[in-house]
């Protein structure tokens, strides 16, 4: 009988997306006649299970040296075992399936596995977000406050249901905040306009509801936010959030403040025992604390992402800034400014190497890269002093879900 080898094919993709490119291939052999999975067999499976990048695929066979070409009952046992195992390594199932070719005149049977290699979570789905909750009469003008100061007044008939319809007597308002680095960082955000670095008084996220359904502002409709602060900087404005393809990005949407709101520009009203300053014809309920914190007063005709930003630049020279890493586990890598509260996000080369430019000359950074892969956290930080050009490496360490939250949050 014609001597063979029968070869299973294992086709390894994240989340089942094949992309047409070259496959490499590689054997495992199990012992003659055997579909006992040794350590060689499950190190190499755990390798490629851990290494391999989102996107790629890889062919392995799965062999045992001079087999009879009959031997099928090896083919379903090993084809079953390296199943069982790719299971037990939280490989959803849905994800493990095989086809049955015949390939050229030999007729070698293969059997193609698509197997999940690795699951990648977003950091901001990692850890619990503090999702704020309010409910307002949508009939009346209704002003929330958050947590870490943000004010925000919604106008009166301000909202339109999701099929267009008028809301009821309850609109519910969620609201999230960011004002620390540490916060952006936690949520995956950065503090980019295109290419241009901005320099952030804090960030918000707006949702609103209709019962179960999502609610936007009506066509015309203003809300306006106050952004505490606790030192005036020049040319904040108001910046949307758009995501395309995964990566948000901020555009200008506001006039710049032409000044910052303070004692002098509020007035009390005994009435209502409220602070009250304006924005042209529109007043606002401003909050006087004992901390003494002034706002940016803003506006904003949509809900979703908005920031209280300025661009930043300076006269120094600029600066660039490559990152090798292991892209294996898929890294978001952030570039935090020490002296300024921006978190710039950088950009992946043809080589796979991470890019920061426009980085001002003399600037003290934080380098953080973290990942989570298998519901397990991976991170690394470097603080670097930029004087010249300089390419960095850094090497992405497992640790626990409460330091890498301890880390972050140090940036403040």
């Amino acid at each position: 009988m014609k001597k063979c080898i029968i070869v299973f094919a294992i086709v390894i993709t994240l989340c089942g997306n094949i992309q047409s490119q070259p496959v490499q291939r590689a054997n495992v052999y199990f012992k003659n006649n055997s579909a006992e999975l040794t350590a060689t067999v499950t190190g190499l499976l755990d390798t490629i299970y851990s290494k391999l990048p989102e996107g790629k695929k890889i062919r392995i066979g799965l062999v045992g040296d001079g087999e009879d070409f009959s031997m099928t009952r090896f083919s379903d046992e090993r084809f079953n075992s390296v199943q069982q195992y790719l299971t037990s390594k939280n490989v959803k199932p849905e994800f493990i399936r095989y086809e049955i070719t015949a390939s050229g005149g030999e007729a070698v049977i293969e059997k193609e596995v698509v197997i999940s290699a690795k699951s990648i979570l977003g950091i901001g789905d990692y850890f619990a977000k503090n999702i704020q909750s309010f409910t307002i009469n949508p009939a009346e003008e209704n002003t929330i406050r958050g947590e870490k100061g943000t004010e925000i007044t919604f106008p009166a008939y301000a909202f339109l249901c999701a099929v267009g319809s008028e809301p009821g007597d309850k609109i519910r308002i969620e609201l999230q905040e960011f004002y620390s680095r540490g916060d952006l960082l936690k949520a995956d955000l950065h503090t980019m306009s295109g290419s241009n670095i901005l320099e952030t008084g804090g960030t918000v996220h707006i949702a609103a509801f209709c019962g179960n359904e999502e609610a936007q502002l009506a066509e015309g409709a203003q809300m306006t936010l106050a952004f505490p602060y606790k030192q005036y900087k020049e040319g904040m404005q108001t910046f949307n959030g758009f995501a395309e393809d995964g990566n948000l990005d901020w555009v200008a949407s506001g006039e710049p403040v032409d000044a910052p709101v303070s004692e002098e520009d509020m007035y009390y009203d005994p009435e209502t025992e409220q602070y009250y300053s304006n924005i042209g014809d529109v007043y606002f309920q401003v909050n006087k604390n004992e901390a003494g914190l002034d706002s940016y007063l803003l506006s904003s005709g949509s809900l979703g992402w908005i920031n209280c930003d300025r661009f930043y630049d300076d006269n120094t020279e600029k600066m660039e800034i490559v990152v090798s890493i292991d892209t294996a586990l898929h890294p978001s890598v952030r570039l935090v400014f020490k002296n300024i509260q921006s978190v710039m996000s950088g950009y992946s080369d043809e080589t796979g190497k991470i890019r920061f430019e426009g980085i001002p000359q003399g600037s003290e950074v934080s380098l953080v890269a973290y990942s989570i892969v298998d519901n397990k956290p991976y991170m690394a930080m470097k603080n670097i002093a930029v004087t010249a050009n300089t390419e960095e490496k850094m090497m992405l360490a497992e640790t626990s879900k409460k330091w890498m939250e301890r880390e972050l949050l140090s940036l403040k």
